[in-house]
């Protein structure tokens, strides 16, 4: 093995014209267990950059066993290096002081997860002028159809988004005609989570492209460069996206105020696109209303169908709470988006509001959790939806509840009383080839922990075929 010192002796003796990539590794015990502990001196790595002569521009990598705190300060530095390297990666096995690395690494550097005992930093390079391999015959060929925004539109049309950045890796003529074409990625799904607990303090993003491409990416508390890659894969989408996934993890420990800056990130990249994002869902886990709203607004509402919004807190802060997180949709409900979408998913966060006073008439079908349902609230509902059209299935989870013999009195008796707490109504709606089937369960069923699960009423559409009159030609036994 040699060192650090000779093998940059050896590189300043090869071609700056044809060197492309350089790896080194360095074992931090020599290969013995028995070994003394191996230091890596790092700042005879960057004296072996400084000594390049002009030219030399190629990918550096090298691979160590042990990555120390010590190495942080020297590790900082080689992305001052761009104009020698376009690319650098240091991978390691273990990973000493975290927290630390986090820290004091510089904002071009992050850490990065690779496998099961493999981590690596990176840096991305800022310097425009981008190294290029030696030119051959092919490439020669190549260029012309490859910088060419016509004839590459026609290739782009086929690729999808991990094609088209491999191709923006040939050249900065490719790369240039790339961002004149503004091919569509073609993305399926979009997840992003931030999460905050202790145990983890990480971003990852996941993308899954229309032809069953994935790929997902960890970028520890590198939250700016998730961004980055977030404005980037999605600049150009134009089809529409099967869903958008923002996910938010913490527990009662942490302070909402430390997402409202990355929510605001998001906000703002989808703004600045060309036109609002194309999604036929959108899922959300976050409870504070305001950001939001800022997003959701930022979406195509002719093409958004699903909303749905869950708690962000895992199963110790919803045993704290009583699994009860409050959730004001006031201002959500009034957005277009909310107003054109047809399915409403909000299972684990606790509306306060009235059912009477959220806007949800429209949709087709629903699932929310509200605190109370009175029985005034069903009977307009009842009323409200056989007049529907679009109404399929509204499943409303309630926690506290008035309906008691009132409810009999308002709406009319049962068709069938199953037990003192689980009740059958039928009705038919305008359309007579159509009915309301509502089912009422007050059982009390308790969770893990002890306490109370949210009671239930249900309203599905139903054909007329599917009802006891049709089968038994009692129609009128049905309560108009």
């Amino acid at each position: 093995m040699i060192g650090s010192t000779s093998a940059w002796s050896i590189v300043r003796c090869l071609n700056s014209a044809e060197l492309w990539s350089v790896f080194f590794e360095f074992s931090n015990s020599c290969g013995f267990h028995d070994a003394p502990d191996f230091r890596v001196n790092f700042e005879n790595h960057l004296d072996g950059l400084r000594g390049l002569e002009e030219g030399f521009r190629f990918q550096l990598h090298i691979s160590i066993k042990t990555m120390r705190k010590e190495y942080l300060t020297a590790i900082n530095e080689f992305p001052s290096f761009s104009e020698s390297l376009f690319d650098f990666q240091l991978t390691f096995e273990e990973l000493q002081h975290q927290d630390d690395s986090d820290t004091v690494l510089n904002d071009n550097l992050f850490v990065a997860k690779e496998g099961f005992r493999k981590w690596s930093i990176q840096f991305c390079d800022t310097n425009p002028r981008v190294q290029e391999p030696p030119v051959d015959t092919v490439e020669e060929i190549g260029r012309p159809v490859l910088e060419n925004a016509l004839l590459m539109q026609s290739v782009l049309e086929h690729l999808e988004c991990f094609d088209i950045q491999r191709l923006r890796k040939v050249n900065k003529g490719v790369r240039k005609c790339i961002d004149e074409v503004k091919p569509d990625p073609h993305i399926k799904k979009f997840l992003i989570t931030f999460d905050l607990r202790p145990s983890a303090l990480q971003t990852e993003s996941s993308v899954l492209l229309e032809s069953g491409e994935f790929e997902n990416i960890s970028y520890k508390a590198k939250t700016s460069r998730c961004l980055n890659d977030f404005e980037t894969t999605l600049k150009h989408q134009k089809s529409c996206m099967e869903e958008l996934s923002i996910v938010f993890q913490f527990t009662i420990f942490e302070r909402l105020d430390s997402c409202i800056e990355f929510c605001t990130g998001i906000e703002e990249i989808l703004k600045r696109r060309e036109q609002p994002l194309k999604t036929r869902k959108f899922s959300m886990a976050y409870v504070c209303q305001l950001e939001m709203k800022e997003i959701l607004q930022t979406l195509d509402k002719d093409s958004l169908k699903i909303i749905e919004f869950s708690n962000p807190s895992d199963e110790e802060c919803m045993e704290f709470f009583g699994r009860e997180v409050p959730f004001k949709v006031d201002q959500l409900s009034q957005t277009d988006q909310w107003k054109t979408a047809e399915h409403l998913i909000i299972k684990d966060l606790t509306i306060p509001a009235s059912i009477q006073d959220i806007n949800i008439l429209h949709f087709s079908n629903l699932e929310v959790l509200v605190k109370t349902l009175s029985f005034q609230d069903v009977d307009y509902l009842r009323t409200n939806l056989l007049k529907s059209s679009n109404f399929q299935k509204f499943k409303i989870f309630f926690r506290e509840s008035s309906l008691d013999e009132q409810l009999h009195e308002l709406i009319g008796e049962p068709f069938r009383i199953i037990s003192e707490s689980k009740k059958i109504w039928y009705f038919r709606m305008d359309n007579v080839n159509f009915y309301i089937h509502i089912v009422l369960d007050t059982h009390d069923v308790k969770d893990i922990y002890g306490k109370l699960k949210p009671k239930v009423i249900i309203f599905t559409r139903v054909d007329k075929e599917d009802t006891p009159f049709f089968d038994l030609g009692m129609e009128e036994l049905a309560l108009d």
